[in-house]
């Protein structure tokens, strides 16, 4: 059974503890992966999650917060990844290449970070 997390509706105290425990057993098999690298040996993969948190954050405001003077191609392709495993999505999903164009953490991505905190 494969849930759609973008279409999942607010997780509040009203969807019960029962279904928050559901989606982190799922979301944990699924990135099983990135889990135990992110464990022992974090990467830029978790820390890009770790700002965007906060609030919506551009490529080049996150390029620069690692005080990087330019979005480098090892970036590119963590964005890339993080948007594939829907950890994060984009503010403007109908015009990926929009000039305004942010990068929002997700559902998932929030418990993501919180399976790494346990």
């Amino acid at each position: 059974m494969k849930l759609d997390y973008a279409a999942q509706p607010e997780l509040g105290p009203e969807s019960g503890p029962e279904l928050q425990e559901e989606l982190q057993q799922e979301l944990q098999q699924e990135l099983q992966q990135e889990l135990q690298q992110e464990l022992y040996n974090p990467s830029l993969y978790s820390e890009v999650l770790s700002r965007i948190v906060e609030s919506p954050l551009s490529r080049k405001e996150i390029s620069e917060g690692f005080g990087q003077k330019q979005i480098s191609g090892q970036l590119n392709k963590i964005l890339s990844k993080l948007v594939e495993d829907k950890l994060i999505e984009h503010t403007i999903p109908e015009n990926k290449n929009h000039p305004d164009q942010k990068f929002r953490i997700t559902k998932r991505g929030i418990i993501f970070l919180e399976l790494l905190k346990k």
